[in-house]
């Protein structure tokens, strides 16, 4: 769910051949993600605890020595959406927030406030928490997230975005932790900028959830006073709070139902294996608060399309990948023209319909995967590959954007390095992805 500040977007691996300037010093790394839900991949209990350590040991600098899995819920076809549980204030208030990784603000409903919708849990109530610490308006840590004062002289902020949601509301500081546990006090932090949210409007009203879990970074500088003044995203404070900096990583894996966030590493057990290998992949991201990657090539079996360096944007909060239009045009047309020519063979010969195009909004849908073309997408530095109807899971972009959304992320095994470690080495890449992403079973065929 990226906010209207930026949207761009790319996913591609290519030769190292690019000006490596307009890059940052990390990077991200791709693979296949083993079902986290399987009795053959070691998770947390689900009876126990949302959370595990892989060691609570700490090191000389009291940094955890191993990473630590949260269980992630959800279902895009259900939901629309992955979500998770955390932990604010002491003592602690579960929460429920959706994952987004175009945004970088932990923005929560917050008491009773009449311009929240009803959600799920409990809303967070900072009046009730023994560590909560108000942002003045004219504090620096006011004017570095660009908030604004109101009569009681709160730091308030509004905040948009991609699918027409937005949400009012001020800043607080206090406890965050992914152990929600209420006699734990394992990997909290103390972050100065919660989004104490007291007006939702549409979507973001209407959900289950509390509110948003945002995982960008911060890569922007703020002047204050003929000084500049840099602030760190949520998840960027909690890896440094709590893993060295050479792991300050997190990853994503995405399943049909739930998945797992890994904190400070990476866990190999989670990569689906093929012919006993990971088959793991790098690509660079662009210098941004958002999750850039370039793209250079997209195919569809063994048409190819030049696509012109263009970039794309992680973002699991928004649901479906949208293309700009011209590069949907180019991908849809090859999958459209497999779909109508399936249904004429299938007439002909009295055999089973795979594949239809809904008549009203122009959706295509399989039945059997394998008629599917396979859809390619070659990244700086590397590439990406791969009951009911599945359906297309990308669509024409309304905003002129690049987005890699949910649907991209669904199988994907994804991993966020925050340091700053060099990347290195001169690789091509072609992977598989599957971009049907939205199972549907009523049609207007």
């Amino acid at each position: 769910m990226v906010s209207n500040k930026f949207l761009y977007i790319s996913y591609i691996f290519i030769l190292l051949m690019i000006p490596f300037s307009n890059f940052s010093r990390f990077g991200l790394k791709f693979s296949k993600c083993a079902d986290p839900n399987s009795s053959g991949t070691n998770l947390v209990g689900v009876k126990i605890s949302d959370i595990k350590f892989s060691s609570r040991d700490r090191d000389n600098n009291g940094f955890v020595k191993g990473f630590v899995k949260v269980r992630i819920y959800g279902n895009l076809h259900k939901f629309a959406f992955h979500y998770i549980y955390i932990g604010i204030g002491n003592p602690k208030v579960k929460q429920m927030l959706i994952i987004d990784t175009g945004s970088q603000q932990i923005n929560v409903a917050c008491g009773r406030s009449p311009g929240c919708g009803k959600h799920l849990l409990d809303n967070y109530n900072y009046q009730n928490s023994l560590t909560y610490k108000p942002v003045d308006c004219n504090s620096e840590s006011c004017k570095i997230m660009e908030g604004r004062c109101d009569l009681q002289k709160s730091c308030i902020f509004k905040e948009t975005y991609s699918e027409g949601s937005s949400v009012n509301g001020m800043y607080v500081g206090d406890l965050v932790s992914f152990d929600i546990n209420e006699d734990s006090t394992d990997l909290s932090s103390f972050f100065d900028y919660i989004g104490c949210v007291t007006t939702e409007s549409k979507l973001i009203k209407s959900q289950i959830t509390n509110g948003i879990l945002g995982l960008s970074r911060s890569d922007k500088s703020t002047l204050i006073d003929n000084e500049y003044y840099e602030s760190q995203s949520f998840i960027e404070k909690y890896l440094t709070d709590h893993f060295s900096p050479r792991h300050k990583i997190f990853s994503l894996c995405f399943a049909e139902d739930g998945g797992m966030l890994t904190l400070g590493g990476y866990d190999k057990e989670l990569d689906l294996l093929v012919k006993k290998q990971s088959n793991l992949v790098w690509t660079p991201m662009m210098k941004s608060e958002f999750y850039i990657l370039r793209v250079f090539k997209f195919s569809v079996d063994d048409d190819i399309y030049e696509v012109k360096h263009k970039n794309f944007v992680l973002d699991t909060g928004t649901t479906m990948s949208t293309f700009e239009k011209d590069l949907f045009d180019k991908i849809e047309k090859p999958i459209k023209q497999v779909c109508y020519d399936n249904k004429k063979f299938s007439k002909a010969r009295k055999t089973n319909v795979v594949c239809k195009v809904d008549e009203k909004t122009g959706k295509i849908c399989f039945s059997d995967l394998s008629k599917l073309p396979i859809i390619t997408i070659n990244f700086e530095k590397r590439t990406l590959n791969d009951y009911a109807w599945w359906c297309l899971g990308i669509e024409e972009s309304k905003t002129h954007e690049n987005i890699l959304g949910a649907t991209f992320f669904k199988n994907n095994h994804i991993e966020f390095h925050m340091a700053t470690a060099p990347i290195t080495g001169t690789w091509t890449t072609r992977k598989r992805i599957n971009l049907l992403g939205v199972i549907e079973n009523t049609f207007n065929f």
